[in-house]
C-alpha cells in the first residue's frame, strides 16, 4: 500500500511538471494544492510552489515559501536569491541586499548573485559598489552580456578609475581623461583623432555588444517614460504626467552634426534632462534628433531660443528646432494633443483615466519600485558608454547612406543590430538626408 502511494505521488508530480513546462502555472498550482503534504513530498511541494509564484510574480508568496525552506534547513543559494528577487520587486531594495549576499556566500560562483547585487546597488545610487560586483561577475564569466551592459551603463554616473582589477573600468577611465580635454567640435580631424584613440584603448579587450541608441544627460528627476508608454499602449490612455511634458526637439542634418550636438549637450548650462538619439520608429520623420525636457510651454520657449543661439554660435548644422508636447506616439490617436496646453488637459483627459492609471500602478508596484530608489545626475563627460552608442549611430549612418561618418571614423562598423530594424525604413531614412 505504501509503495502504491509513492507511485501515485510520482505520477502526480509528473503531471504537474508537464503543466509547468507548458507554462500552465495556475493549473499546476491547483494540482499541487490537492496533494497531501506528507514528509516525503513536503520539500518538493514547497519548492514547486515557490517556483510557480516566482513565475506568477506573486512576490509575497515567493518570500513565504522560501522562508519555509529555510526553516526546514533546505536553504541554499537559490533560496536566498529568490527571497532577494522578491524583496527587490516589492521595492525593499536594502532588505534584498543581505539575501543576495547570502546567495553568493552559499555559492561563490553564482554569477546571478553578483549581477543582482550590482543592480540593486545601482538603484540605490551606490555606483562604486555596484561596479565592483559587476566586475566580480565578469571574472566568473567575461562574456556575460547583461552584466557587461549594466557595468558600462554605470560609467554614465561614476568615474571607475579606482576599480583597478577590471579591464573595462581601466578603459573607461582612459576615455574619461580624453573627454576632459578641450575639443573643437567643428574640427572633424579632432573628432577623428578622439575616436581613433578610443578605438586603440578598446583593442585591448574583446568586441563589446552594446545595443543602445540614446545618450541621456540626466538630473535626479524620474520621467518614468516606460510606465507612461506602457499605459498608453495597453489602454489608449495618455497619462496625466505627460500633459505637463514639453520637449524642445532639434533635428540635425547628419550623423556628424548629431555627434557635435552630443558634445554641446555635455557643456550646455541647463539643469534639464536631455538626450541625443537616432530615429528607429516607423513612419516618424527625422533621422538625428536631440531633445531637452521641460515642464511648461514658457520654459520650452526660453530653452528653444537658448539652444538655437548655442547651435548658431558653434556653427552646428540643424534642420529645424521646435517644441513638442509629450510623445509623438500619442498624436495619431489624439491629434489635438499635439497643440494642447497644460491648463487645457481636461479637454482630453477622461474621467476614468485616473482610475486606470492607479490600477496599473497598483498591479505593477510602481510606487513600491521607486520607494527606496535614488535617481542620480550623470557625469556629462565622454565615456565608454557614450562612445559605444556613437559607434551605433555611425553604423546607422552607414546603412542609410549618410556619408558624413567617413570624415570622423575609418574603422570597421558592425551593422547587424540595425539591419533588420532599418531595412523596411530605408527609403524614408534616405529621403530624410536631403
Amino acid at each position: 500500500m505504501k509503495n502504491n502511494k509513492i507511485e501515485n505521488s510520482k505520477l502526480k508530480f509528473f503531471s504537474i511538471i508537464n503543466k509547468l513546462k507548458n507554462k500552465d502555472y495556475n493549473e499546476a498550482l491547483k494540482e499541487l494544492n490537492q496533494l497531501n503534504e506528507n514528509e516525503n513530498d513536503k520539500v518538493e511541494i514547497i519548492k514547486l510552489k515557490s517556483f510557480i509564484y516566482l513565475q506568477l510574480k506573486d512576490w509575497n508568496k515567493v518570500i513565504y515559501y522560501n522562508e519555509k525552506l529555510i526553516e526546514i534547513n533546505e536553504n541554499n543559494f537559490e533560496t536566498y536569491s529568490a527571497i532577494g528577487v522578491a524583496n527587490f520587486n516589492l521595492g525593499n531594495l536594502k532588505k534584498s541586499i543581505k539575501f543576495f549576499e547570502n546567495s553568493i556566500n552559499n555559492n561563490i560562483n553564482f554569477i546571478q548573485g553578483y549581477e543582482n547585487l550590482g543592480i540593486v546597488l545601482k538603484r540605490l545610487g551606490d555606483f562604486k559598489k555596484s561596479t565592483e560586483y559587476f566586475s566580480k561577475g565578469l571574472k566568473i564569466n567575461s562574456n556575460n552580456v547583461r552584466i557587461k551592459q549594466n557595468l558600462i551603463d554605470n560609467f554614465n554616473y561614476f568615474d571607475s578609475k579606482n576599480i583597478i582589477d577590471s579591464t573595462l573600468c581601466k578603459i573607461n577611465s582612459k576615455i574619461l581623461e580624453l573627454g576632459k580635454l578641450p575639443i573643437n567640435i567643428n574640427d572633424n580631424n579632432e573628432l577623428f583623432r578622439l575616436f581613433s584613440k578610443t578605438e586603440e584603448y578598446l583593442s585591448t579587450t574583446d568586441p563589446i555588444i552594446y545595443n543602445e541608441t540614446q545618450i541621456f544627460r540626466k538630473n535626479k528627476k524620474n520621467l518614468n517614460c516606460s510606465r507612461h508608454l506602457k499605459i498608453f499602449n495597453d489602454f489608449s490612455v495618455i497619462p496625466r504626467f505627460c500633459f505637463g511634458c514639453f520637449k524642445v526637439q532639434i533635428q540635425m542634418k547628419n550623423v556628424a552634426e548629431l555627434i557635435k550636438l552630443y558634445f554641446l549637450f555635455n557643456i550646455l548650462d541647463l539643469p534639464n534632462i536631455r538626450k541625443c538619439v537616432v530615429e528607429l520608429r516607423k513612419n516618424v520623420n527625422g533621422n538625428y534628433k536631440g531633445y531637452i525636457f521641460t515642464s511648461s510651454i514658457s520654459e520650452a520657449k526660453k530653452i528653444l531660443e537658448n539652444l538655437k543661439s548655442n547651435c548658431d554660435e558653434k556653427k552646428l548644422n540643424y534642420k529645424k528646432v521646435e517644441i513638442k508636447h509629450g510623445c509623438t506616439e500619442y498624436y495619431e490617436k489624439f491629434p489635438e494633443f499635439k497643440l494642447i496646453k497644460k491648463d487645457e488637459c481636461l479637454n482630453i483627459y477622461k474621467e476614468n483615466w485616473l482610475s486606470i492609471e492607479n490600477k496599473f500602478d497598483k498591479e505593477n508596484l510602481i510606487l513600491e519600485q521607486d520607494r527606496e530608489r535614488r535617481f542620480s545626475n550623470t557625469i556629462n563627460t565622454f565615456n565608454l558608454s557614450d562612445y559605444l552608442v556613437i559607434k551605433n549611430w555611425l553604423s546607422y549612418a552607414k546603412i542609410i547612406g549618410d556619408e558624413s561618418y567617413k570624415y570622423i571614423f575609418d574603422k570597421k562598423l558592425n551593422n547587424i543590430f540595425f539591419k533588420n530594424i532599418l531595412d523596411p525604413q530605408i527609403n524614408l531614412r534616405n529621403k530624410e538626408l536631403l
